[in-house]
């Protein structure tokens, strides 16, 4: 019970840092590098040596790849006039 509690609490905090960094203009190149350490560090206690090897292979590809999805989609670019103020 204790393993799952902890695994629903890191990766909880992770999965939010990680939607925080795919959808962030400045700060989410940052925390990519960032959640690649802590996910390397904590994952082990829940998933194991296995499971965080397969975590560090596929999280280097699918952030950046999601990122640079959602980059190129039009909701994306609305949203980043909107907050330079160009939207009218």
């Amino acid at each position: 019970m204790e393993r799952i509690l902890s695994g629903v609490f890191i990766f909880g905090t992770i999965g939010l840092f990680t939607v925080i960094g795919v959808l962030a203009l400045g700060v989410g190149w940052f925390l990519y590098f960032f959640l690649i350490l802590f996910r390397a560090t904590s994952s082990i206690i829940v998933l194991g040596k296995a499971g965080t090897l397969h975590l560090l292979i596929t999280f280097p590809v699918g952030f950046p790849t999601a990122k640079l999805m959602i980059k190129n989609s039009a909701w994306y670019e609305n949203a980043v006039r909107e907050l330079a103020g160009g939207a009218r």
